[in-house]
């Protein structure tokens, strides 16, 4: 599959293992993925029948496996195990650039316990553009599907895996007050931004908040109540027929003036235009029914 415009989705492109074979090889790499998203989205709670690897390229994304939380950074990579039960979401984290891939086999279960990837793992990697290149040298490869190729590819993979479990260790999930705070937030985008009231929500000091939010999500408060402001009303002005009052109505601005100022200085352009931007490009582009990230209105639409 080649790379794709749709909405929300400025780049995609998707590789699977299709070589012909009499038995399943112990470990191949099963799907190869690089995709590069600008609007939020949520991804339906499942259980995975492979072993996942994800790199992150560039932004965030917030990962849920077997219910506990991760934030994934940009240069960082995270191992997500066989049958793990897990989804992702963007709504809270941003834009992202990510790659993934799948790993299957008739061994790949033993193989992963035994080095260890049988637990959640996230880690800093030395050198993103070294693992990043090697997943796309297994992308072309698949997508080519030339006789032959299955060693290095099956190589490839066991490189990988090795690497994954020589430089990332089991890691436990994030402070539940960071949770509180993030989701407390959430439930403020209606309304001015106040810490006052935030500060009585969660029983938490402010300097302990912003504390929390830069260390697990990079920005204050403040800021992260901005952007995710920022994402609900691009949502609205791309989805909807809102009025532009109505929006900055719903999303607790005193005036639609301040929220003309307010999304021009987060988005360098007025909502108007950011509107009249987003229906043009939908009416050039088109939905492949593979894709599979959907977005979901944000909580406060």
């Amino acid at each position: 599959m080649g790379r794709t415009d749709i909405q929300g989705v400025l780049s995609f492109e998707c590789n699977y293992w299709s070589f012909q074979q009499e038995e399943e090889p112990p470990v191949y790499p099963f799907c190869e993925e690089e995709v590069e998203r600008v609007s939020p989205y949520r991804m339906e709670m499942h259980r995975v029948s492979y072993l996942l690897f994800s790199v992150m390229l560039s932004g965030q994304i917030h990962y849920i496996v077997e219910g506990k939380d991760y934030i994934l950074h940009a240069g960082e990579a995270m191992v997500i195990p066989m049958d793990s039960l897990y989804t992702q979401e963007s709504f809270t984290t941003g834009p992202y650039v990510k790659q993934v891939l799948e790993i299957r086999g008739s061994l790949v279960k033993a193989y992963a316990a035994g080095l260890r990837l049988d637990t959640v793992r996230q880690f800093r990697l030395p050198d993103p553009e070294e693992i990043s290149g090697r997943l796309r040298r297994i992308g072309k490869l698949l997508r080519e599907n030339h006789s032959g190729d299955e060693p290095e590819l099956i190589g490839q993979t066991h490189y990988l895996m090795s690497f994954f479990a020589g430089a990332g260790k089991p890691v436990p999930s994030l402070p539940p007050l960071f949770y509180r705070i993030r989701e407390e937030i959430e439930n403020l985008l209606d309304r001015p931004f106040s810490v006052t009231e935030l500060v009585r929500r969660t029983g938490a000091s402010h300097s302990t908040m912003d504390r929390l939010m830069r260390r697990f999500q990079g920005v204050s408060c403040r800021e992260y109540y901005l952007g995710r402001k920022m994402l609900a009303a691009e949502y609205l002005l791309k989805n909807t027929e809102l009025s532009i009052k109505e929006i900055a109505y719903r999303l607790g601005c005193s005036s639609p003036f301040h929220f003309s100022n307010l999304f021009r200085e987060r988005r360098g352009l007025s909502p108007s235009s950011f509107r009249e931007r987003s229906l043009k490009n939908m009416q050039i582009s088109s939905t492949p029914a593979d894709v599979p990230e959907t977005p979901h209105p944000p909580k406060t639409c």
